[in-house]
């Protein structure tokens, strides 16, 4: 199972569920430091599973696709499951938003969850059915002040979890939006 924000509250707190049911994880997350401490954690833990951890920025299109790439390149492992906690949370209000800040918003809360469910759909689910879930926040639905951009981003995800959701019924691959 792959886990992005795997070193965040959520990501770590779903990795140690999965790994207590006998799974294997791969956690992926900016935060380097943080993410070979939970590693670390989870191995002393549960030695007899393997925990991979990854370090990656996907605010950063060069990472990122360096980080697909390699995913795809060891495709040869058969993942049932990838969880996306990771997100970028940008408070402020609208008008006084940047460029950069709204393409960062959106390239890590809508764009890279997007390219990763596209490649474990298209070459890593292999023959094992596929679980999918989507963290996003209420603010999808309901909007807050001073979070505009976080909401539409969370409302972009969540509307496409749901089509993917019901595209893909009948198949072996389901799709789950879970709302924190």
């Amino acid at each position: 199972i792959l886990i992005t924000g795997g070193a965040g509250s959520l990501g770590k707190t779903l990795a140690f569920e999965f790994l207590a049911q006998g799974h294997n994880i791969h956690l992926v997350d900016i935060d380097r430091q943080t993410l070979l401490k939970v590693k670390q954690e989870m191995q002393e833990k549960f030695p007899a599973q393997t925990i991979e951890a990854d370090p990656v920025d996907f605010n950063s299109e060069t990472e990122f696709s360096l980080f697909l790439k390699n995913l795809s390149a060891n495709g040869k492992k058969s993942y049932t499951g990838l969880i996306h906690c990771a997100g970028f949370l940008e408070v402020g209000l609208f008008q006084e938003s940047t460029e950069e800040g709204l393409e960062k918003t959106f390239r890590i809360n809508v764009l890279s969850p997007i390219r990763l469910i596209k490649l474990f759909i298209s070459e890593l689910a292999q023959e094992k059915p596929l679980g999918i879930l989507n963290v996003v926040s209420s603010t999808g639905r309901c909007g807050n002040p001073l979070l505009t951009n976080y909401g539409a981003a969370n409302a972009a995800l969540w509307t496409f979890s749901e089509s993917l959701g019901r595209e893909l019924a009948g198949t072996s691959i389901s799709v789950t939006t879970f709302v924190a």
